[in-house]
Order: C-alpha cells, then structure tokens, then sequence
C-alpha cells in the first residue's frame, strides 16, 4: 500500500518536475538558439534570439532579448534588445494568440519599395503595438521617413497595403529626432487616430529649424489636407530653391485647406531670395495644386525686410482680403528704394486685372534697370493682362538712367495722374489717363536743364504731350508731341528752343554739324515705335537753327541727318534816289545888316 502511494505521488510529481524543468530549459542560451535555428529553417525568415525570459508574476507575457529578425538574403530589418510579446487568454473556440508586441531599444527599417505589404516584418494584425526608444526607418516610392528615441503606441495595429496605419486605430508618437525626407525635427509629439481612412492628428508639436511648429491637421482618403491650426514660430530655414522652384513644388501638393496658419518671427533665405522677422497669418483659404479659394480668407503680413532677386522691401505691411474671384489689398505700405510706397485696391482672377484705387510714392532714390526699355515691347506674365490706376501721387523722387548710350536723372521729381491705364493686353504703356511730371532739376545726357514739366493723356487710340517745356542754360525749350497707340505706333514731336544753345541737340541724337552759340531752333519730327525697324530708322524730320541772322536748315531722313551750309540773313534793300545838283553858296550878308535878319 505504502508502495502505491509513493507510486502515485511520483507519477504526480513527474509532469511538475518535468514542466519545471521545461520551464527552466526554456530560458536557457540553448533554447534561444534552438528556436533561432527552427524559425530560420523553417521560414523565410533569419531569427536570432539571445534569450528567452518569463515571469510567472505575468503568465501571458513572454520576453526576448538581443533579437534579430530579417528576410532571407536581406541584411536584419528588425533589431532590438528587448521584446516583449503578450498573449490573449484563449477562447473555447480559438487558441492562445499574440495581443500585444512591446520593442526596446533598437532599429526597426521597413522597406516598402521592396515588401509587397506592411506585415512582413512585424505581425499582420495585433490588438496593440509599442516601440520604446527605436531608431525607425521608413521607406516607400514617395518619402521617406526616420526617426530616433522612437517611442509609439499604435491600437490597433492592422495595417494595409494603402495605409500603414490601417482604417481604424489609435496613436501617439514621439521622437528625438524625426525626419521626412529633407524636413528635420527634433523633440516630436504626435498624438491622433485613423477613422475610416481619415487620418486626423489632434496634436503635434516638434522644433524645427531653430524654431517650434504646433498644429492640429487631417488628411482625408483622397490625399487632400485640411490645417485646422498650424504655428511656426522662430524658425531659421534655409533652402536651394528659388521661390519659383518652391512655389512649383507647392503647387503639386494635393489640395489645401488652411482654416488658421500663423508664421511668427521667421527667416527665411533661399539663393535669390530672404524674409526677415516675418509675421504671417492666413485664415479660411484653399489651395487646389497652387491656385486659391475663398470665401472669407484673409492674409495679414509684415517683416524687416522682403528680399527677391532685384526687389527689395523694408518694413512692409500687408493686409488681404481673399474671396474666389478677388484679391483685395486693404493695404500695403513698405519702404522701398529709400522711399515709401503706399498702394490699395484689389486683383481679379477672371480679368487678371491689377485695379489700384490709390498709388502713392515719395522720397524715393531709384535706378532703372539696364534692360527697362525692352519692357516696352515684351510682354508680361499672364495675371497681369491690365493695370489701372484710380489716383496717382509721387513726391520728392529721384529717378536714374545709367544707360550709357544716354543716360538721364530727374531730380525732386513730382508726378500726378488719375484714370491710369499702364497695362493694356499685358503690353506696358500709357493707354488711357492723365499723367503729369515735374521736377526741379533733370540731366539728360549731360545736358542739365531746370523745371522740367511733362503734361500727357491718352484715350487709348492715341497719347497726346500737350505740354512739355523746360529751362537751359540759358534759354528755354517747349515741345508738344502724339503717339498713336494703334498698329505700328506713329509718333510726332514738334520743338521749339528760344536762346538755346544748340550743342544741345547734338547731346540729344541730332548728330550733325550745328551752329555754334544759343539762338532759336525749331524740330519737327515723326517716326514708328513699334515697327520691324529700329525706331531711329524709321525717324524722319528737320531742324531750323537761326542766330544774328545766320540760319541753317538740316534735314533727317530714316535716322541720317542731310547737312546744309548757313547762310548769312539778306541785308535791307535801299530805295533808288536820283541825283541832285550841289547847293549854290548863299551870297554874302552886308556889314550893315545883322545876322539874325
């Protein structure tokens, strides 16, 4: 009896020895490499464990150091030191299974350009998925993605082939460092959900470019994005594209819709262009592949300075108002050239209409560029088809020419116009208004004059100066001319010059001999502007030139001047008187008689 009963406890004790030896065993190097050698011969697979660990304080949990896991003939996608895998309590109906999957410590490379799906690597579907300080690599066709000190929580973790986030789960994310292709952040926090495709980020916050950037976004199924509140604040952002390649690039993004985006105290600087201090806000605006909508949008901005190849700007403000067919500048002032310019009035899409109610310029110190006479025949980008200007002011300017072929400055220069229309079929030009200049002092070519005065109008058929006079040293000189604005652009110019010297014209293209000293001229000339010919071939005229009754025509034909000799004013004519006899000596006066009789 006592035999049996030894028996039976023995048979008792077997299975417990024998599990807690199994136990034991199982948490042993031998193990780890056993079950190394069977995933990698068995599977597509290369595992490599270094040991296995289980706490009977955790029954469901089971822990695995040192682990290594990549695809066959593929360097390790998946290595960490630690990695923890929990498992459901089974069902009547099911067998025990992984819930959860906990990585410590490691690097985690998903290649998505090479592995047909999102589960290659990691298990296809799982109630929660954790990484604590993992160096993340994501690859695909259109980014990529990394990260380091990556710690997430993803529940649950389903992923597709079109989302690695799957169609519904929860988020959180953060990271040392985090980056998307060429965009660098630092100290990440991401906190969102995936509903039905619609991935919403309920918060994020990063510092980037010396800066911090806090939002709140969604991209929704179709790849578009609506930025419910996005914050950049103290950025430094440098950049090798020009603002025409980054607008291009934007331009390409899916659609935009931008309720709130602020932009505090940034810089930015590209090859041909900086931002200074710039303070930005739009507000309820969308942007389909580069072009906008709105309804009630807004953009506010100002800065220190706004640099873009040939254009600088100090102190600028700037107050839009944005609705679907209209621009409307509330306000821009801004320091520029050494002057101020101040401008309201508004764009319009459908017309690709500039209307400006009120330009207004002072105290400005401007060098033309050296190719603004080619402007005149160009023609100008698409959105500017017309400029109209409603009032016109300018005071105290000062305009330069450096061409050498003749150069001019206008000094003191006072300008005011009304009904403008300076863009026309996007050909620059004066086609309707009035526009009147005057300056103190001026120097065209060397030749000083003062009190230059310009008087003009068109009525889009023809510009008419019916003023233009000015003061030489000495003398004066006044000109009227017409400019038909119709074909190939026919001129007239009538001058007169009183007291002028006439080294005057020669400064002036007149290239012929003339008269030397100041005395009277008069110019009558015509030509084509816009003709296939250069405009000095087509010119044709003549030039009257008098002085202490010397006169002297000259007359120009397709730009040549014809000399001719001076010739001396004809002397009066003295009327004939015939000859009359001598007068007879009056006799001689008698002593006796007085003089005075």
């Amino acid at each position: 009896m006592r035999f049996l009963k030894k028996l039976l406890l023995t048979l008792l004790l077997l299975p417990i020895i024998l599990a807690i030896v199994l136990y034991i065993v199982l948490q042993t190097s031998f193990s780890a490499r056993w079950l190394s050698l069977w995933v990698s011969d068995t599977t597509d697979y290369e595992l490599s464990v270094g040991k296995i660990d289980h706490s009977l304080s955790s029954p469901l949990s089971l822990n695995l150091a040192d682990v290594s896991l990549a695809k066959d003939n593929h360097p390790p996608a998946l290595v960490v030191k630690k990695a923890s895998l929990t498992f459901a309590f089974p069902h009547w109906n099911s067998l025990l299974r992984l819930r959860a999957l906990n990585l410590q410590e490691g690097s985690l490379d998903i290649n998505l350009e090479n592995q047909r799906t999102h589960t290659d690597i990691l298990p296809a579907t799982i109630e929660q998925l954790r990484l604590q300080d993992i160096a993340l690599n994501i690859t695909d066709k259109q980014r990529r993605i990394t990260g380091t000190g990556v710690s997430a929580g993803i529940s649950p973790w389903a992923p597709l082939d079109s989302n690695i986030l799957g169609d519904t789960s929860q988020f959180q994310l953060s990271a040392k460092t985090f980056n998307i292709d060429d965009l660098a952040a630092q100290n990440v926090l991401i906190k969102g959900a995936v509903k039905q495709g619609n991935l919403n980020l309920d918060t994020f916050g990063a510092d980037i470019a010396q800066g911090q950037l806090t939002g709140k976004a969604e991209q929704r199924p179709d790849g578009s994005w609506v930025i419910d509140n996005l914050r950049l604040s103290h950025i430094r952002w440098q950049t090798a594209q020009s603002l025409d390649s980054f607008w291009e690039q934007f331009s390409q993004f899916p659609n935009l819709s931008v309720q709130n985006f602020d932009l505090i105290d940034a810089k930015l600087e590209g090859p041909d262009w900086s931002f200074n201090e710039l303070d930005l806000s739009l507000k309820n605006t969308q942007f389909q592949r580069g072009k906008w909508l709105a309804h009630d949008g807004s953009l506010n901005l100002n800065a220190v300075t706004l640099i873009t190849k040939n254009i600088s700007l100090n102190d600028p403000i700037v107050k839009l108002e944005l609705s679907d067919n209209e621009l409307k500048i509330k306000q821009l002032t801004t320091r520029w050239e050494g002057g101020m310019l101040r401008v309201n009035g508004s764009w319009l899409r459908d017309r690709q209409e500039l209307k400006l109610d009120e330009v207004a310029i002072a105290a400005l110190e401007y060098t033309l560029p050296a190719d603004w006479r080619s402007y005149w025949q160009e023609s100008l980008p698409e959105w500017l088809t017309t400029l109209s200007i409603g009032k016109l002011t300018a005071n105290r300017n000062l305009i330069i020419d450096t061409n050498p072929d003749f150069p001019f400055q206008m000094t003191q220069l006072d300008s005011y116009g009304k009904n403008l229309v300076l863009v026309k079929n996007r050909r620059l030009g004066v086609w309707n208004g009035e526009l009147t200049l005057n300056a103190s002092d001026a120097t065209f070519n060397k030749i000083d004059v003062r009190r230059p005065s310009i008087k003009m109008s068109a009525d889009g058929t023809q510009l008419t100066v019916s003023d233009l006079s000015a003061l030489t040293n000495p003398g004066l000189i006044e000109a009227k001319a017409t400019l038909s604005l119709l074909n190939n652009q026919p001129f007239t110019l009538s001058m007169t010059g009183q007291s002028t010297p006439f080294s005057v014209m020669k400064a002036w293209g007149w290239d012929a001999a003339l008269l030397n000293g100041n005395g009277g001229m008069t110019l009558n000339l015509k030509g084509e502007v816009a003709a296939a010919a250069p405009i000095t071939q087509t010119v044709e005229g003549t030039l009257h030139m008098s002085i202490d009754g010397i006169q002297k025509n000259q007359t120009m034909h397709n730009g040549v001047v014809d000399a001719e000799a001076p010739s001396e004013m004809p002397q009066p004519v003295q009327p004939d008187v015939p000859p009359t006899a001598p007068m007879e000596k009056p006799p001689a006066r008698s002593p006796d008689i007085p003089d005075f009789l």
